[in-house]
């Protein structure tokens, strides 16, 4: 158990500084503006419109979309530990009932997103 944990760590260490991104930070002159008699305070374009309820609308869409996108992040990462395990031991059931469960798992992930994508396209057409 102590290998498949060394070996699951160190191949997220390695994926996770080997596809790491820099910030590509940029400070624009109108950053430093003099004008700060309205500092934070949101004008009339920033305030949430909550009669048409377009931003809470938003808000939830992205928040299924991430919590969707976490689970197929777990599901996969399932598969990949189901896969290890069943290298390190061929004979394995545990092994298998994990890359099940996931492959399921997975399946039911992406038909829910594809329900609530045409159940949300629906609705911003009506």
């Amino acid at each position: 158990m102590k290998t498949i944990s060394f070996f699951l760590s160190s191949m997220f260490l390695f994926f996770g500084l080997a596809l790491a991104v820099p910030a590509h930070a940029e400070i624009s002159p109108s950053d430093f503006s003099a004008n700060t008699t309205n500092a934070g305070i949101l004008s009339n374009e920033d305030k949430p419109d909550f009669a048409t309820g377009t931003q809470f609308k938003t808000a939830i869409i992205n928040i299924i979309n991430s919590l969707l996108g976490f689970l197929g992040i777990v599901a996969v990462a399932l598969i990949i530990y189901g896969g290890v395990l069943k290298i390190v031991d061929p004979e394995s059931e545990k092994a298998v009932e994990y890359i099940k469960g996931a492959v399921i798992g997975l399946t039911i992930i992406l038909l829910s997103y594809s329900f609530i994508a045409l159940v949300i396209d629906v609705a911003q057409s009506a």
